[in-house]
């Protein structure tokens, strides 16, 4: 899909259910610079349930592979907020 749109920049994903959300991330993340998508800084994704430790799961993700290195992650009535530069 991010290969289709290259100049993006913000995705909103909305109500995913039965989604691995840490293999969503990982996708979106390592698939950026690949194609070529440079303008994508930002994704929201709604999730039925959001908690801390998700948000720990997703930060270990990102820095454990390298991910990112400038990042921002927050959880704002249920939907999860990465920002990177």
């Amino acid at each position: 899909m991010m290969d289709m749109i290259p100049n993006l920049i913000y995705i909103k994903i909305d109500h995913i259910n039965n989604v691995d959300i840490q293999s969503t991330i990982r996708y979106m993340m390592k698939n950026i610079d690949r194609n070529c998508n440079k303008h994508l800084r930002l994704s929201c994704i709604h999730l039925p349930t959001v908690d801390y430790e998700l948000l720990k799961k997703l930060k270990k993700i990102i820095e454990n592979e390298e991910l990112t290195l400038d990042y921002s992650i927050k959880c704002v009535n249920a939907c999860i907020y990465l920002q990177w530069k």
